[in-house]
């Protein structure tokens, strides 16, 4: 169905839907060899039937397989390449023709020829006599050349062309370079980077590259379907940038958060650039907390929002065709209870990154619990404001009210004329601003048609205002961008050219030409429908002006809750401490709890209107007296001690009280929806004389216990974290190892933590991966420690339902390979512990530190889980004793090695025959074993043990 209803779209929809569901390439590919070989009996060539469509499951996209060909070479060696029924509408797209056309040209090159075919006809000719299959020699040739020049004709093998002069100087960091090429290229690189294509016809391209440097050197290579160079597909340009520097932080943010949908599998993240005029290169970015790099080529112009999505299909079921779709896939998952995004782009110097954005939520208050798998999403209400303040964010919810904003429109149609009409169809009024009609198929891509789109200079000249319309005027304070808007107002309805405000382009459109025409309209409730259109409708668009509905998400739209907010002030929660039992004392001289705040800006901030709470919910609000200021990079300490009475000018005392060793702290200030929440904490475990804090100062995912309490001063770095090394592993473990697991006596991947401390090492809520990408693949629980230099062992092998209190191993949520991989140990706060890589490993051999925790890696002789390593080889087992019993069953005693598995085997005759097992295989967890051999029908007349 999800095929079905995409083949189903038109306009502007159908290509990036079947583009989202549908291999192109493969589809083209497909096709390609169905037309050439003039197959009379498959779908859309004669019948609908014959199409075996296949979902891949690896990124949810359909891809066919050609089947039921025996019709083949039937159709007109001079017939039509494209067939007639719905995916000729898909295949006719000028970049699928493109693909179409140069999969056609690569199979006529490789095999559909006769040079490559005859001696194939002539050797089956020999198997069937009594058919002549000569004639396909002649059909191929026809076919081949009718196919070439049908390309030819419609401009296939164009030269590689890019126009304009050859440097070029823009305040604008977005290039737009535009050109010609022939089918055959499929890839065009800028200083050896694939940058995406749009295509307005089978061989007129723009591409669209941002730049930053003062002078930009660009080198242009064409690439065909194989990668090869196409040897005139070459060229050079200079952009000379005379803009300001671009720099990405705080313009490039986290704007939409699903993290756990109430629809299967449609989780999603949305990034927004808040710049109305820079384009950012997003080539080698990461997303930490979904781990999602970047490809090369990647950017995100002004004004513009990108998707991640966690799984195609889920997405496109949740949020329909409708929705803009996603950029991309991210492998990770959002963590329903939590989680901090982190998005980096390199530095300079290779392993360096600076954080562009950050931002982490919870799905606890003071967060909006509705997130929490009841349908909305997290929603940034105002981008200029720093979203790592929980009131940034709303959870909206049908109904709720929502403020005008700018909105843009992109439409794609043909030259029709050269009369661009504007009208409201009722009585009203709406702004507008940057108005823009391109040729080709990307919105501002190239000369803008019409004049003062900008609305810069007076309407009169290149617009004609009619007589309903004569009230509209320019707008100097309500404006998208630049000094003014146009404040179209509107007495009754327009239609046409009588009723509207229009313009006559000049120079005069292209009939039938691709054109794309887009603009910006302020929300309004009064008045509308708008429409924009050329006469004759080549271009046509009407829209609703009023503001939507407010709804539970918005993916890759503007957020439906978005509105300015007040600045937020630069103070933060930074320390406080519960229970104060040595520590500073106020003027009482009584050791109370106390909370310290810290100015992270560079100027005073008075908190007059702000307050402090220490409930969740209700907040009780405590408020600072008006006279109250930080000085910039100053701190600010409380007495949380339920004591008011005792405040000063210069000591200030809540009229709460912290204590315990959990609980929380709120800063905020009233809104106009409510308590804005500028900062919280929650605490736990806290113990007496600790304190809890931001390191560094006034960061507010970096809190954590601190080295020492410091009121009124810079928070100290913590004790070094606990150390625990991935010591041993082995990632091919076979029954000839002895290596069984316990709990169900299969022999799988293990691999061995060691603590080298003298303190035991609680591994609640650390992590382990087989991806570095995804430090938390899995999240251990609670109730595993690695003792003082002991040994922990983890089975790899997907048996997490294996972990239970009375056993002693872990078993985690992924297995090892044999070729070769990592494994990562990753600390609650997210550092590193440990992380290993090994290449292809060998059957029921281990790798690991030798000595215990050593630096060096390296192939050990002995395996042994949750033991010391040796470079020994181990003692074979042996008898150590034999008892009989007055059961008449025997006893045997074996020297057994810990961490090892055993199992003794017995035979009636030392003569040829088989040996089987007494009992199950037993893991040894002393020095020795006893094994019974019971009364049987036989006499087990020979025994060994095996290891």
């Amino acid at each position: 169905m999800r095929f079905a209803r995409a083949l189903g779209l038109g306009g502007p929809t159908l290509e990036p839907q079947t583009r989202h569901v549908m291999d192109l390439e493969a589809w083209t590919r497909a096709w390609a060899l169905v037309s050439l070989c003039g197959v009379g009996d498959s779908y859309t060539f004669g019948n609908d039937h014959n199409l075996f469509i296949y979902l891949r499951p690896e990124d949810g996209r359909f891809v066919p397989f050609p089947v039921d060909m025996d019709f083949s070479f039937v159709r007109g060696a001079t017939s039509g390449l494209l067939g007639d029924r719905n995916l000729t509408r898909v295949f006719n797209l000028p970049a699928n023709l493109r693909r179409f056309y140069a999969h056609v040209l690569d199979l006529i090159e490789v095999g559909f020829n006769p040079a490559y075919m005859g001696p194939w006809i002539t050797h089956y000719n020999r198997f069937v006599p009594e058919q002549n299959f000569a004639s396909i020699t002649e059909y191929i040739r026809q076919r081949g050349n009718h196919a070439v020049a049908t390309i030819n004709a419609a401009g296939g093998n164009a030269p590689f062309t890019v126009l304009g002069p050859a440097q070029v100087t823009t305040a604008a960091n977005l290039v737009t370079l535009t050109g010609t090429a022939p089918v055959t290229l499929h890839t065009l690189r800028v200083n050896g980077v694939a940058w995406p294509l749009s295509w307005s016809s089978i061989h007129q391209w723009t591409l669209q590259l941002p730049v930053a440097g003062a002078t930009n050197m660009l080198e242009l290579a064409g690439f065909d379907g194989r990668g090869r160079p196409l040897a005139d597909a070459v060229a050079t340009r200079t952009v000379v940038y005379t803009g300001p520097a671009v720099v990405p932080e705080g313009e490039v943010v986290f704007n939409e958060i699903m993290y756990h949908p109430a629809a299967a599998n449609a989780s999603f993240v949305e990034l927004f650039n808040r710049s109305l005029n820079t384009a950012h290169d997003l080539s080698g970015w990461r997303v930490d907390g979904l781990g999602f790099t970047f490809p090369p080529g990647t950017s995100l112009g002004a004004g513009q929002y990108l998707l991640l999505a966690g799984d195609r299909l889920g997405f496109a079921d949740a949020y329909g065709t409708g929705a803009p779709l996603p950029w991309a896939v991210y492998p990770g998952n959002l963590r329903h209870d939590g989680e901090v995004l982190t998005l980096l782009r390199p530095g300079p110097d290779a392993g360096e990154a600076t954080v562009v954005n950050q931002v982490g939520y919870e799905n606890r208050l003071p967060w909006p619990l509705a997130a929490d798998g009841l349908g909305p999403s997290l929603q940034l209400i105002d981008p200029g404001q720093d979203n790592r303040r929980v009131a940034n964010w709303a959870a909206a919810e049908p109904g709720q009210e929502v403020e005008p904003r700018w909105v843009q429109v992109i439409v794609q149609g043909t030259g029709s004329s050269s009369s661009l009409y504007l009208y409201l169809e009722s009585a009203g009024d709406l702004y507008l601003d940057d108005l823009w009609l391109v040729p080709g198929t990307v919105a501002e891509a190239g000369v803008n048609a019409v004049r003062n789109g900008d609305f810069e200079a007076p309407l009169s000249g290149p617009w004609v205002v009619s007589p309903n319309h004569a009230a509209s005027t320019l707008s100097n304070t309500i404006k998208r961008s630049g000094n003014a808007s146009l404040h179209l107002v509107a007495s009754s309805g327009g239609t046409t050219r009588a009723s509207a405000i229009y313009q006559e382009l000049s120079p005069a459109l292209v009939q039938g030409q691709p054109y794309t025409l887009s603009f910006w309209y302020r929300q309004s409730t009064n008045g509308g429908p708008f429409t924009a259109r050329l006469s004759g409708r080549g271009i046509t668009v009407t829209v609703d002006p009023s503001p939507p509905a407010s709804g539970p998400y918005s993916p890759g739209m503007a957020n439906t809750v978005a509105r300015e907010l007040p600045p937020f002030p630069p103070v933060w929660l930074n320390e406080i401490q519960s229970r104060n039992l040595t520590g500073p004392t106020d003027r009482a001289g009584e050791r109370e709890p106390w909370i310290e705040l810290f100015n992270a800006g560079p100027d005073p901030v008075n908190l007059a209107g702000l307050f402090l709470a220490a409930t969740i919910p209700p907040l009780q609000p405590w408020a600072f007296p008006p006279e109250t200021t930080i000085e910039p990079g100053g701190y600010l300490l409380i007495w949380a001690d339920g004591e008011p009475g005792e405040s000063s000018a210069s000591e200030l005392h809540t009229d709460f009280r912290l204590g315990g060793a959990a609980g929380s702290v709120v800063l905020f200030r009233p809104g106009a929806q409510g308590a804005e929440v500028l900062d919280y904490l929650h605490y736990d475990s806290l113990a007496p004389n600790q304190s809890y804090g931001s390191l560094p100062d006034g960061e507010p995912y970096g809190r954590r216990l601190l080295a020492a309490p410091t009121p009124g001063s810079s928070n100290q770095t913590p004790p070094p974290p606990a150390i625990v090394w991935i010591n041993e592993w082995m990632a091919a473990n076979t029954f000839a190892s002895g290596i069984a697991d316990p709990a169900d006596n299969r022999y799988q991947d293990w691999f061995e933590l060691y603590n080298p401390e003298a303190r035991d090492v609680s591994l609640q809520d650390w992590g382990l991966s087989d991806d570095p990408s995804r430090p938390f693949k899995y999240r251990i629980p609670a109730g595993y420690v690695v003792p003082a230099r002991g040994f922990l062992l983890v089975w790899a092998d997907e048996e997490t339902g294996q972990n239970r209190p009375d056993r002693a191993d872990l078993h985690v949520n992924f297995r090892l390979s044999q070729d070769g991989e990592a494994i990562a140990l990753t600390r609650p706060d997210g550092s590193l512990a440990d992380l290993v890589t090994f290449g292809p490993q060998s059957e029921n051999v281990s790798q690991g530190r030798l000595p215990d925790g050593a630096a060096t890696l390296q192939t050990l002789p002995t395996p042994t889980p949750r033991g010391a390593n040796t470079g020994q080889p181990p003692a074979p087992p042996e008898f150590t004793a034999i008892h009989l019993l007055p059961s008449g069953s025997v006893r045997l005693t074996v020297r057994t090695q810990t961490g090892r598995a055993y199992r003794v085997e017995f035979t009636d005759a030392l003569g040829p025959g088989d040996w089987q097992p007494l009992g199950e295989v037993r893991a040894a967890d002393a020095m020795a074993l006893d094994f019974r051999d019971p009364p049987a029908a036989f006499a087990a007349g020979f025994t060994a043990p095996q290891c």
